[in-house]
């Protein structure tokens, strides 16, 4: 479909490799994209590297320029249609990530394991939604109330004291798994806290735990 509308033809599905790439190259945009807007800017790694390299291929086979592709994507693949279509992404690569990130074979390309730890299990609803407030906090201590080892979306719920008293759901995004995690009672790391206006006084509805710091309890 990226090729076809890119250059206003049919591509046959002989051109197996041209296919394969175009397909990646939506599939890795729609992740880097949502985990920018979710974590931040500078937050991808591992798949912004691995979007760069395919977008440089497609362009190198077809003789498109790498902006053309880029300003395609971004006009294709706007806010509300990434939100429609980020779990079918992520579940493009989901049996890779039952099995604790092991390397996904797409044709005849290996997706690293590098690149799977990045890319998220699940993404909730609400992430993808305007937030009424957010802020990213570093280093900060965290002390853990509810722990699920099996989850990284639910089942975590966390007290921040620079934050508030209070105790909030929290979620983990890679490349943090929640074994990094497991059984402590108090960690230091990067959050992003979002907080919802009631009535003039910020309350804390959810952390995200996007980074770890060096000082683990």
């Amino acid at each position: 479909v990226l090729l076809e509308e890119l250059f206003g033809v049919d591509i046959p599905d002989n051109y197996d490799t041209l296919v394969t790439v175009s397909s990646l190259v939506v599939i890795f945009y729609i992740l880097d994209a949502t985990y920018r807007k979710v974590i931040g800017a500078d937050a991808s790694v591992q798949m912004a590297r691995m979007l760069d390299g395919l977008i440089k291929e497609l362009a190198n086979s077809t003789g498109c320029s790498e902006d053309k592709i880029r300003e395609f994507l971004r006009d294709r693949y706007d806010k509300g249609r990434l939100r429609k279509l980020v779990n079918a992404a992520i579940g493009f690569f989901r049996p890779s990530k039952r099995q604790n990130n092991v390397s996904a074979k797409v044709g005849s390309r290996i997706i690293s394991k590098e690149v799977m730890r990045e890319i998220p299990g699940d993404v909730a609803e609400d992430v993808h939604e305007p937030e009424t407030s957010s802020h990213q906090y570093s280093n900060v201590e965290i002390e853990l109330h509810a722990q699920d080892r099996d989850r990284a979306k639910q089942g975590w719920a966390a007290v921040v004291p620079a934050i508030s008293d209070a105790r909030v759901k929290m979620q983990i995004f890679p490349p943090i798994q929640p074994e990094d995690v497991w059984t402590h009672q108090k960690i230091r790391g990067d959050i992003i806290a979002v907080f919802r206006d009631d009535g003039g006084d910020l309350t804390p509805t959810q952390y995200h735990l996007i980074r770890l710091g060096n000082d683990d309890a």
